[in-house]
């Protein structure tokens, strides 16, 4: 089988490069989910060749006309599309040529599907119209809800542009002949009712030979890593984990967002023990986690987008070995509860008393919880056995979806 994969996704050299050039999160999250989705499909013997828009933009590099070697990574080939990283410029350049791209690449028939990430409004509609042209079978794959976008809660304003590319990705849902969800949820889009699996999300096999150090520690390490919003549960989580008394405990939050400044300018100067940790490569973000005590998703269940979601960091959290501690989201499937801590009362002092509860746990018992854990989402929701089901949803024959 051979498809094409058209998203964001770039190889682990330019993400790299591009972080330590501009000091900037190129969507480090994004990517990880992205590359396990592209090397798992690669693994199940599948072809896969990735049409890529970089993440590029003024904010990460100074360039004008931005072009890039096509690469190969652990199998994977990566085709860049060439832009003007100018404001709409970029959008419209991509948009051209991932159509011509695309058209060019199944007008003969010899690639079975092309799989896209539907919130990049450029890929998403080219690869509709160029597919329609060429009779070619399209997966969309969905991670978040369009028009949802967390950063544009509690009365911000959405920008014009991100209006317009909001309305494309809605008008051109409906035209994908199959669908990858995150969540059951996220079926209202598919109005078609069109063949579709819920993939909530995949974990790292690489991380089955990453061994967390069981020896007790002097000082017991909590952890979050993500976007910092408000809406997020962060400010829950700070004031939660400021109840707590011991002096050997410390909070290490890892990402960007509006919560930055209170964080840096208010919590970590009312109590030493929280520190912020910046944004840093995955790498290290995996290494932290490795040595942490417990884990933290603070995300509130009474959002409306938190139905949408499953983070795919529970899973990597998971992986890690080191307890999860987490809200019982509306998109986690109930699988998951016997191998995570629950957070039931979702005031500050509910996450309080759900934080110091876990803690009560001995360093053994809690070590033995995330590798009971850890085996079960490398065997249960590795990349491999997640995206095998990907494979037999695009070899899945729908007579009344036939590709248009």
């Amino acid at each position: 089988m051979k498809l094409i994969y058209l998203s964001a996704l770039s190889s682990s050299r330019m993400i790299e490069q591009l972080h330590k050039q501009s000091g900037k999160d190129p969507g480090f999250a994004i990517q990880k989910f992205n590359r396990l989705l592209a090397h798992g499909l690669y693994g199940n013997g599948i072809d896969v060749t990735i049409l890529s828009a970089p993440p590029v933009g003024r904010h990460n590099s100074s360039k004008i006309w931005w072009k890039a070697k096509n690469e190969e990574e652990q199998g994977v080939v990566y085709r860049y599309l060439s832009f003007l990283n100018l404001p709409v410029l970029r959008q419209l350049f991509l948009t051209i040529g991932a159509f011509f791209k695309v058209w060019s690449l199944t007008r003969n028939h010899r690639v079975d599907a092309v799989v896209c990430d539907v919130l990049n409004a450029s890929l998403c509609s080219a690869t509709i119209k160029a597919c329609q042209i060429t009779h070619t079978q399209t997966i969309g794959v969905m991670t978040d809800m369009p028009g949802l976008m967390v950063r544009f809660g509690n009365g911000q304003k959405m920008p014009f542009r991100t209006k317009i590319a909001t309305k494309l990705i809605k008008r051109e849902l409906e035209n994908f002949n199959k669908y990858v969800f995150l969540t059951e949820a996220m079926n209202v889009v598919n109005t078609n009712h069109r063949p579709y699996i819920v993939m909530e999300g995949m974990s790292d096999s690489d991380m089955a030979s990453c061994v967390k150090d069981s020896n007790p520690k002097a000082v017991r390490v909590i952890m979050y890593a993500g976007g910092l919003h408000e809406r997020y549960g962060l400010k829950k989580l700070t004031e939660a984990f400021m109840m707590q008394k011991k002096e050997n405990l410390r909070l290490k939050i890892f990402g960007n967002g509006p919560f930055v400044d209170d964080l840096k300018g208010k919590y970590c100067m009312e109590d030493s023990r929280i520190q912020y940790m910046g944004v840093v490569p995955n790498a290290e973000i995996v290494q932290a986690e490795l040595d942490a005590t417990l884990l933290v998703n603070p995300r509130p269940t009474n959002e409306v987008f938190t139905k949408y979601s499953f983070p795919s960091k529970n899973i990597e959290y998971m992986t890690s070995g080191t307890p999860l501690l987490t809200t019982k989201l509306p998109g986690m499937p109930a699988e998951y509860y016997p191998y995570v801590y629950l957070i039931e009362e979702e005031s500050t002092e509910g996450y309080a008393r759900a934080m110091y509860d876990a803690l009560t746990h001995t360093d053994d018992e809690l070590y033995a919880y995330g590798e009971h854990a850890k085996r079960f989402v490398l065997n249960k929701k590795n990349s491999y056995e997640q995206t095998k089901r990907v494979a037999q949803l695009i070899n899945y024959e729908d007579t009344n979806n036939r590709p248009r």
